[in-house]
């Protein structure tokens, strides 16, 4: 895919864009009986069932004197009990209650009430959607339309229970009462507006609702949970870390509501697809001043450091407080910031990790890698690159707007890597169609097909005259991309593969269908139309899992002779730090070795390379990840191997400990340990702590720490909410990045 490029447009005339006006969506007005007429018909039902006669008319006007929103029953009726506002939060398509105090008993044979409700910005009208009027409804209130029922009298007091359809947009709303008193032909109005706004989310545990979810664990875990693990490393050492999503945050939620009326139009707020993929890109800096500015370089000045983030709350305040893009964010920053929007809107949403992750910058559907006959790379045509990791989302949505069958887990991604329709964003893509390699659905289906599920290619160039005028491919390695694709199981501190969802089984006759299905819809639909290729030497680079960081490794490359003659080989081997994206560090090459090697028919050899600590230890960079880089060439036949694997060296846990009583307003104090693993004192060392309802992100500065030196540093914290939480902590220095450690911990009342 080029910079000028489009990724996945939608198909079947879906190509609406949140961020551009359009059609609104009507809402019909309820008409009303003549209330004379019911209370004629209602006194002579009584006459005739012997009842005592209706008291006299009501006198006077019905003026509103008190109005109870019933927030807490309502709130732990819609779910909506932990958000830290103290509003009104429901869930459309499911009732409410409020309770109404008059001056006097209200009459239903000369009173109406009339409840108003109003969001986005004025003027409101009826036929845009913005203004409401919800009236009396007899019989049975349904959720595909406005209505509220009287369900108890009581004095001066009356109960209504509310109905939002299921179609209503997202967001504050402002709410006011009327009643209308009529004496003798002439009516009296009365109004009063309520100073608080309402807010309305999407509602998950409503069958009506396009994000309705079946299992209640589910549920908890995708849209309650407000703590999770997101995975990183690489596809054979697999690590994780705690983060904190922090979705009822008071600063978080009135963030989320600022991102949500400050980039769509009002039509898009009832639609999870527009707001899901709204929400990907406004996560984002770079087309509209989104949450969070992307930086990969290794320099971080004038901001944060991506692996210092414990959370996504400090982010939002501080994006909150500032309405400008916080520095800096990576890949499971994007992912974490996300899922918690999309969790406070409503969303069912997780952070998923794909090991292993293609970079396709050209929509061939392929990771390409180009060398000329010499076996030399040809820079200006790699642009393709495979990350160790990268973290997405996965939401949760019935797809109306697709054929039936593409509901259900969508891929949608913040982090800006490619542009679609011109903007960073990516999906909401299915899961059914990245699977099958449907890559025709749109949604940026065929970029995160090719994240998963692309063959590496390695290309000889055959190049006359500066022009290309052959190309063919020397490797196809169709298992190399898309491994342990992770996230966090249902309300279990464990990892769940969902590799699964992604793709079929590797190798297998459905699986490689949906690759050449996709790749023939890519923009080099022949590349499979070649022929086979004969090679009789095998190759498979093998490193070490276990090793931390200040240890050394070795590198061995594992070669087979599968023919029935002698071979002579030239090997070639690299170890070279790079970014977790699989970008090599400028002058990152730690380690290089060559053998000339010589293999009788059918035998087994290994070659190795030993990698010090010293050799590596001042080039790592963040996530201390490297890559391994291999190249051979047979000489009898000509065979060309290259490959190449990820490596990352695993770096301690911060061990925590906790003093003192657990209780709702007492504090108590967490004690943060580390031992220095590294033969290099860390500086610029800091301890981020935090953790929801226990405390805020604060963030310690610490004193330099010498080889095999220890840190201990204590924090007193006040837990305001009761129940299960977790404390998280994360640390950092110049010299060592992403060392974490969290604690799951009970609050008493």
């Amino acid at each position: 895919m080029g910079s000028g490029a489009s990724r996945g447009g939608q198909a079947g005339g879906n190509n609406h864009n949140p961020h551009q006006s359009g059609r609104r969506q009507g809402v019909r007005e309820t008409v009303h009986s003549d209330p004379g007429r019911r209370a004629n018909f209602t006194t002579l039902s009584r006459h005739f069932q012997d009842k005592p006669p209706s008291p006299p008319p009501a006198e006077g006007q019905l003026k509103i004197t008190n109005v109870d929103t019933k927030l807490l029953k309502n709130r732990l009726a819609h779910h909506t009990h932990e958000y830290e506002v103290q509003n009104l939060i429901i869930r459309r398509g499911q009732s409410f209650s409020i309770e109404v105090t008059f001056n006097r008993p209200y009459a239903e044979d000369v009173d109406k009430i009339i409840m108003e409700l109003t969001v986005g910005e004025p003027p409101y009208t009826i036929s845009k959607g913005t203004l409401m009027k919800v009236a009396n409804v007899e019989g049975t209130l349904s959720s595909d339309n406005w209505g509220y029922q009287i369900t108890q009298k009581e004095g001066n007091s009356v109960t209504l229970d509310v109905l939002l359809p299921v179609s209503v947009y997202i967001g504050k709303y402002g709410l006011a009462l009327e009643t209308v008193s009529t004496h003798n032909e002439e009516s009296m109005k009365f109004r009063q507006d309520l100073e608080s706004p309402m807010y309305v989310l999407f509602n998950p545990w409503c069958k009506d609702d396009t994000v309705y979810m079946e299992g209640d664990l589910e549920k908890e875990e995708y849209v309650m949970n407000d703590t999770g693990f997101i995975w990183y490393g690489t596809y054979k050492q697999l690590g994780r870390r705690r983060w904190n999503f922090g979705q009822f945050d008071e600063d978080v939620f009135h963030a989320v509501m600022y991102l949500l009326e400050s980039s769509m139009v009002m039509w898009a707020r009832s639609n999870a697809v527009y707001v899901a993929r709204t929400m990907s890109s406004m996560t984002n800096a770079p087309d509209d001043g989104g949450v969070l500015v992307g930086n990969w370089s290794g320099n971080y000045n004038g901001g944060t450091r991506p692996t210092v983030w414990g959370g996504s709350v400090a982010i939002l305040e501080e994006y909150k407080r500032t309405k400008r893009p916080v520095k800096f964010g990576q890949c499971w920053v994007f992912s974490g910031v996300l899922t918690t929007i999309l969790r406070c809107l409503g969303i069912p949403t997780r952070s998923v990790t794909n090991y292993a992750s293609a970079h396709d910058t050209d929509g061939s559907l392929t990771t390409d890698s180009h060398r000329d006959e010499f076996g030399r790379k040809i820079d200006s045509m790699n642009a393709d690159s495979v990350w160790n990791f990268h973290v997405w989302n996965d939401c949760w949505m019935a797809r109306p707007d697709l054929p039936v069958g593409y509901g259900g887990w969508q891929a949608v991604d913040a982090t800006p890597q490619e542009r679609s329709e011109g903007i960073f964003w990516t999906g909401p893509s299915p899961l059914a169609a990245i699977k099958q390699g449907h890559t025709y659905i749109g949604y940026d289906t065929g970029f995160v097909f090719a994240e998963v599920n692309s063959d590496r290619i390695e290309w000889l160039c055959k190049i006359r005259d500066n022009y290309i005028e052959d190309m063919v491919p020397i490797t196809i390695k169709q298992s190399a991309i898309g491994k342990n694709i992770s996230t966090k199981s249902v309300l279990k501190d464990d990892r769940e593969d969902i590799t699964h969802l992604y793709k079929f089984k590797e190798g297998s006759e459905e699986e490689r269908m949906a690759v050449k299905y996709a790749v023939e819809h890519g923009t080099r639909p022949n590349t499979y139309k070649v022929e086979d290729l004969s090679d009789d030497i095998e190759f498979e680079i093998e490193t070490e899992d276990q090793v931390t960081v200040g240890e050394d490794f070795d590198v061995k490359i594992l070669i087979t002779n599968k023919s029935g003659e002698d071979r002579t080989l030239d090997i070639y081997t690299a170890a070279h730090v790079c970014y977790y994206t699989g970008v090599a560090v400028p002058n990152g090459r730690c380690k290089e070795k060559s053998f000339d090697l010589t293999l009788d028919r059918n035998e087994i050899q290994e070659v190795k390379m030993r990698v010090y600590c010293s050799e590596y230890l001042k080039k790592l960079v963040d996530q201390s990840g490297m890559k391994i880089y291999a190249m051979a060439k047979v000489k009898e036949t000509g065979q060309m191997w290259s490959d190449q694997d990820d490596f990352r060296l695993r770096t301690p846990d911060l061990k925590l400990q906790i003093d003192g009583t657990l209780q709702v307003g007492k504090k108590f104090k967490l004690k943060v340990q580390l031992k220095n693993p590294i033969p290099l004192t860390l500086t610029s060392c800091t301890v981020n702590v935090e953790g929801p309802g226990l405390q805020k992100p604060k963030m310690l500065k610490e004193k330099n720490i010498v080889p095999a030196g220890d840190m201990s540093t204590v924090v007193e914290l006040t837990p305001q909410k009761s129940g299960k939480r977790v404390v998280m902590a994360t640390f950092d220095s110049l010299q060592l990045s992403s060392v974490t450690g969290s604690l799951n911990i009970e609050i008493a009342d």
